[in-house]
């Protein structure tokens, strides 16, 4: 994946914009698994039903058990790009963009994002790949419903995770809360907003840039406790210094997929 989002952002200069499980697809092994499926299919065809002049397939995911002597070819591939955005046309680009638990600092705060945003995408996701549980839930703890978002919980998780915001980053977002896109997009309450500030419900920073909900921050968590556990104890370090090169405040901090695809972790013989 690493190496896609490199091809992306270098040669294509596409931002993705949209990385979550879904639009992550794995390649079959070996093309014999389809010709068998088809095979399969015309001795004993799917259910169907036919309404109108349309056909509905019942949904297939058992395709027989894995060859394990074609495992190399079972690759992740990234997919949709319908929300995906150039990031060579020279403009600030500040609209609302990620799965909701995914939102990079810059884009919650406005302070305009570009390929950088999809490294932090790939470090959020991550955890949930390895681990199957996400690292930012963007709600209290105690409330089950993955519909009810708050940026302002969401940034107090980043703050328990990864440490303070960066006076830097508080006065970028103070210097840019008034910069404007179009057209204006309505925000969950269904209010029409055109910029982040309005859209995520802040302010989220008093006059001399004090987060204002530290009552919303878990202390009990830390990073290093979020690590899956598939993680062996004698690659953790090595996977935590990985994991904090894509989760940093200030976009211009995180490594290139470029640069992670080359990381120690990742050539370990753990």
């Amino acid at each position: 994946m690493l190496y896609a989002l490199d091809y992306l952002h270098t040669d294509r200069h596409v931002i993705h914009t949209d990385l979550k499980l879904d639009n992550i697809l794995m390649a079959f092994e070996h093309s014999s698994v389809l010709e068998r499926f088809v095979e399969s299919q015309s001795a004993n065809p799917m259910p169907r039903k036919a309404i109108g002049e349309d056909t509905i397939y019942l949904c297939h995911n058992d395709f027989g058990d894995l060859q394990e002597e074609h495992l190399q070819n079972v690759v992740p591939k990234i997919a949709d790009f319908g929300l995906a955005q150039r990031g060579d046309g020279g403009e600030r680009l500040l609209h609302p963009i990620q799965p909701n638990h995914c939102h990079a600092p810059e884009v919650l705060l406005g302070t305009s994002w570009s390929y950088s945003a999809d490294i932090w995408n790939f470090g959020v996701i991550l955890l949930d790949l390895l681990g199957g549980r996400e690292l930012f839930l963007g709600r209290p703890e105690n409330v089950p419903d993955r519909n009810e978002y708050s940026a302002a919980h969401h940034l107090a998780e980043m703050i328990a995770l990864i440490g303070p915001v960066p006076r830097r980053l508080i006065q970028r977002q103070r210097d840019m809360r008034h910069w404007c896109w179009e057209p204006r997009i309505p925000n969950a309450k269904g209010d029409m907003c055109n910029n982040a500030e309005d859209y995520f419900g802040g302010p989220f920073f008093d006059g001399h840039g004090k987060f204002m909900y530290e009552s919303f921050i878990p202390f009990h968590r830390q990073l290093g406790k979020e690590v899956p556990d598939c993680i062996v104890s004698e690659d953790l370090e090595r996977f935590l210094k990985f994991l904090k090169r894509m989760l940093c405040w200030l976009p211009e901090e995180r490594a290139t997929a470029g640069e992670l695809a080359q990381d120690p972790w990742l050539f370990s013989s753990s």
